[in-house]
């Protein structure tokens, strides 16, 4: 928007950008742009928990950054078989493959109408095709060259069309079953050619860059597109020099863009990187990643979170290989030379590299056998190759396998490439987790064990849990069983005596052996101590330790004093207070007799159990159930009773017990 102002004979002309407005919470996860960082899928905002699924869940820049995640491929495999997409006999080839989370969306070029157009199609986690192949394009012209990219909830794809005369960039965004969503958009419209297009999503829009020759000479060109389909910003040249620039690699890095490209401003095809900020708009100068005599060229560039990685196909070894270099995040090349991950005598190029959260791969095109096939390789994220071992992606010796695609799904790799069909490979990291701790083997340091893995919590079982602590797999201090009394220092409540630990037996040895005791160390509650206070403890041989017995008699021999001996058929008679008498259940009687007799009569006629009915001070409760009697005998000055007690059984009444000269008490009055 232009306004004039005058003032004080001045014209002054502002010149004013807007942009648009954010969306708010536009995936309703309760979090708005910037700080949701796909604010078309509610699987992505703050706080949300990182999961092993190829995308930044909780925002932090960061992919796949769990420690349960595998972002190392240590030992890397081909997982099930070759998805050949070939519903047709005429070529297929160009293939743009995008993971969703579940599934993959697959874009290529297709001439089984005759010409070039675009084709989609929806596949499930093993690459198996889910519902039918979506037409793009129905024009009578050439239309290829797809970018596909995943925003969280749809499909949009970028290519390059002729329908116009001239190859121009088109864009379609595709609902998540594949169906068109808005209108198809006309990215360009001038009379020259654009191509080469590459389509990333921000969280909020997508950015796409292209090369273009509508200012005489191919420059890269760029391109913000809203979810509306509508053309936010641009186009807008990127580079600004005589010589050709084509071949644009586009990243998105949470708040901006990063660029890589084939540039020939140095009279020879060399990579050159930018950095965008969040409009697309440089944020410094282009700088030379390469700069050899020889022709570099096809850059893929990729982003970890805080700088970049871009391979790209170099020719200084007088063939074709590929090369690596990071770049820094405000697009300075790092290291002074870059890193040679190819090494035969034979063609390596059209590198395609992706980023698992801990390390990069790449996948390529080689000759090294007969005819062109894809072969794969791991880069660390120190720029270096962790091993030589390239792994063989496509095995097909009569067809010619090129321009391969690959993305990172969490817990491997999904590469696509054409051999006058489309081909998809998985390739997983090969990692089981035997323990099922939830940590594969290539991050667990003991995968054997589920409660050793990264990050574990230390706990009391004589293991190092926590493979990220410095001394794994040394004992932490307060775990060795330094008694060997099979308890960890952290358990026992003595680890300097064998015979003390939890649950250990209470042996007579003058200590409270087991550490669950409530009283612990005290000898309260234990054998050690005369708990009844007659004199003796259980560990001294104490017949009855929960009952005074200081006599310790044991009339049936059984190892229980009488006094606590329930089964012996005596009974234990007390007489509480006046008149009332308590005694010991016995279990061979059912009830009890008891038998107040006067003593008087009983010294003068030696009659126990008297009459009630008869002289004196005798009364009786038969058949009692309890083992109470409360009894009141009104007693004048110098009256006497005693009382004496019978127990009632299967084989009928007890007797009465032996008198002071060994002879039966008789009971001449018995109960009814």
């Amino acid at each position: 928007m232009n306004r004039v102002k005058t003032t004080l004979g001045l014209v002054l002309l502002v010149s004013m950008v807007w942009a648009p407005a954010l969306a708010a919470d536009a995936d309703g996860d309760g979090v708005s742009p910037p700080a949701d960082c796909n604010d078309a899928s509610a699987a992505q905002a703050p706080g949300l928990p990182e999961l092993c699924d190829g995308f930044d869940n909780d925002c932090n820049g960061l992919v796949d950054d769990s420690p349960f995640c595998d972002g190392r491929c240590l030992i890397l495999t081909r997982s099930g078989p070759d998805r050949i997409y070939n519903s047709d006999p005429d070529i297929s080839r160009q293939a743009s493959l995008a993971w969703t989370g579940s599934g993959y969306g697959l874009a290529w070029t297709d001439q089984r109408d005759g010409q070039e157009e675009i084709y989609f199609q929806r596949m499930d986690a093993t690459g198996l095709p889910v519902g039918g192949e979506t037409r793009i394009t129905t024009t009578s012209v050439s239309s290829r060259r797809p970018s596909l990219v995943w925003n969280g909830t749809e499909f949009a794809v970028a290519w390059v069309d002729e329908r116009d005369g001239n190859p121009e960039i088109y864009f379609q965004r595709l609902t998540a079953l594949g169906v068109f969503s808005g209108p198809v958009r006309r990215v360009t419209s001038d009379a020259a050619f654009s191509g080469e297009p590459d389509l990333v999503w921000t969280g909020t829009e997508y950015g796409l860059a292209w090369s273009d020759e509508a200012e005489g000479n191919r420059e890269i060109t760029f391109a913000r597109i809203a979810t509306d389909s509508s053309i936010t910003s641009g186009p807008t040249r990127l580079t600004n020099d005589s010589a050709v620039s084509e071949q644009p690699s586009l990243v998105w890095t949470g708040n901006g863009y990063g660029l890589a490209w084939t540039d020939q401003r140095d009279l020879n095809k060399e990579i050159y990187v930018l950095v965008l900020d969040n409009l697309g708009a440089p944020s410094g100068t282009p700088q030379a990643v390469t700069a050899d005599a020889a022709i570099s060229a096809q850059p893929s560039l990729a982003w970890t979170g805080s700088e970049f990685g871009v391979a790209w196909t170099d020719e200084r070894d007088l063939n074709r290989e590929i090369y690596f270099r990071l770049i820094s995040a405000p697009g300075v090349p790092q290291g002074l030379l870059p890193t040679r991950i190819t090494n035969d005598s034979d063609t390596s190029d059209q590198p395609a590299l992706a980023w698992t959260g801990e390390e990069f791969g790449v996948a390529w095109r080689d000759t090294r056998i007969f005819n062109a096939e894809i072969f794969f390789a791991r880069i660390g994220d120190d720029g270096l190759r962790p091993d030589l071992v390239d792994l063989r992606v496509s095995i097909d010796l009569g067809l010619v396998s090129r321009a391969p695609d690959m993305v990172w799904h969490g817990t491997g790799y999904a590469v696509v490439w054409d051999d006058i069909e489309v081909n998809l490979t998985r390739l997983t990291c090969g990692c089981d987790d035997m323990d099922g701790d939830g940590v594969s083997a290539c991050k667990d340091c003991d995968d054997s064990e589920s409660s050793i893995f990264p990050g574990a919590v230390q706990i009391c079982d004589g293991l190092n849990n926590d493979c990220d602590d410095p001394s794994w797999p040394d004992i932490p201090t307060g775990e060795e069983d330094m008694d060997l009394d099979g308890f960890f220092a952290c358990a026992d409540c003595d680890d300097t005596n064998i015979e003390i630990f939890p649950g250990a037996p209470q042996i007579c040895d003058g200590l409270n052996n087991d550490c669950n005791h409530p009283d612990w160390p005290n000898l309260v509650g234990v054998p050690e101590t005369d708990n009844d206070g007659d004199g003796l403890s259980e560990c001294a041989g104490d017949n009855c330790p929960a009952v005074a017995n200081p006599y310790q008699v044991d009339s049936d021999i059984d190892g229980e004093g009488d006094l606590c001996d329930s089964d012996d058929g005596l009974l234990q008679v007390d007489l509480t207070s006046a008149g009332d008498l308590v005694w010991s259940l016995e279990t061979v009687f059912t009830a009890y007799n008891g038998y107040r007799g006067d003593l008087a009569i009983l010294q003068g006629g030696g009659d126990y159990t008297q009459g009630t009915m008869g002289p004196g001070l005798a009364d009786r409760a038969c058949g009692l159930v309890t083992p109470v009697w409360t009894d009141a005998p009104m007693l004048n000055a110098g009256e006497v009773v005693h009382y004496l007690l019978t127990g009632q059984g299967p084989g009928g009444e007890s007797d009465l017990g032996m008198d002071s000269s060994g002879a039966p008490r008789p009971n001449a009055h018995p109960c009814p």
